[in-house]
């Protein structure tokens, strides 16, 4: 794990889709809230055409207290 620059949380990098690093939260356990209002607090993951279930993670931008301080221009 790595530290982020900007407020020091613990982070780890995925590869995106075009090949980038992408800084992710380190905890993998999320609080969302679902359409009909209803709070889930867990492993977030969505469901593929094949009907299973794909593990996602939090970008650390979307949690970062400066989140601005290492975006690209």
């Amino acid at each position: 794990m790595s530290k982020c620059k900007s407020c020091g949380a613990e982070i780890g990098f995925i590869k995106t889709s075009k090949g980038g690093n992408m800084p992710v939260d380190a905890n993998e356990i999320a609080t969302i809230v679902t359409a009909d209002g209803i709070t889930v607090r867990g492993r977030i993951a969505v469901i593929n055409d094949a009907g299973e279930p794909i593990m996602g993670r939090v970008p650390h931008w979307s949690t970062c207290k400066s989140p601005d301080e290492f975006r690209r221009q």
